[in-house]
């Protein structure tokens, strides 16, 4: 439950509620991220592809052609239901050039795969310390570049930590 509720925590940080986030989709997960943000009071536009094929570059840049307002595009990179690594290089890329947030979910594949943060314009990137980096399950990492944190700072609202507790105790049976 700590990568989820670590997810949770970031989406909440972030002033997302009434922005639009395009959410690449090939994977529980990533319907999962979609469903954090609207339950954060965004909007997720779901770029959705069946499972076992990547979300290609021509499909998010649909969507941002779609949402031109959209703040962030967020991916997995190892969509652990479906076994599929999603490229990120081409596509960190588009998403600077469009200067929206890049958030990329590495909780499966963090330790086990090669990713390069900042070469791949990757703006917020997590990951638990479970699998890939094999460490003690119950602990998590992040990484948020100094466009990521302006965002955050720029909040006008609290955080509501009380309703990630709430999260937790449904999801464990506390």
């Amino acid at each position: 439950a700590t990568a989820e509720i670590y997810t949770l925590s970031l989406h909440d940080a972030l002033p997302i509620s009434g922005d639009e986030v395009i959410v690449g989709i090939h994977g529980f997960f990533g319907q999962r991220m979609a469903e954090i943000v609207e339950r954060h009071g965004g909007t997720a536009i779901r770029v959705e592809v069946d499972f076992g094929d990547v979300v290609q570059v021509s499909q998010i840049a649909d969507a941002l052609d779609q949402h031109p307002d959209a703040k962030m595009v967020g991916v997995v990179h190892g969509e652990t239901s479906s076994g599929v690594g999603q490229p990120l290089s081409e596509l960190g890329d588009l998403v600077r050039s469009r200067d929206k947030l890049f958030l990329v979910d590495t909780v499966c594949s963090l330790g086990g795969s090669d990713i390069r943060v900042d070469e791949f314009n990757i703006d917020i990137c997590y990951s638990g310390g479970q699998k890939c980096i094999g460490g003690p399950a119950g602990i998590s990492c992040i990484t948020l570049n100094d466009r990521a944190m302006s965002l955050i700072e720029s909040r006008t609202k609290s955080v509501r930590s009380e309703e990630h507790t709430s999260e937790l105790q449904s999801r464990t049976n506390l």
